[in-house]
């Protein structure tokens, strides 16, 4: 129940694997990333950072530190990750593209 264990976290820390990415998108979960693969990972991550849904911390104590920054201000920098990860994620979007495939016309 991946879906379920990302939404019921405030955020999650790891590395900028395409399926992840989405998944916190689609949870409005922001992330912490760890570590990024070159290639499609550095847009995954580019998505996050540029949008404001993430951070990049790739030390134990840059995360230590970036999440101390993430919780100041009672959590405000918080809610504006998450919110940005909730504008930028489309839960329904594999609903959406059945009922368009399944519309289409032979």
């Amino acid at each position: 129940d991946m879906p379920g264990l990302i939404a019921g976290n405030h955020i999650l820390i790891g590395k900028a694997g395409g399926a992840t990415v989405q998944e916190c998108l689609a949870a409005g979960t922001p992330m912490i990333v760890t570590q990024i693969v070159p290639g499609q990972e550095e847009g995954n991550a580019r998505l996050l950072m540029e949008n404001g849904a993430g951070r990049y911390a790739s030390t134990p104590e840059a995360i230590a530190s970036t999440l101390q920054d993430i919780i100041a201000d009672e959590g405000r920098p918080w809610e504006g990750l998450a919110s940005a990860a909730l504008k930028l994620g489309n839960p329904d979007a594999s609903r959406r593209i059945a009922d368009f495939i399944a519309h289409l016309k032979p």
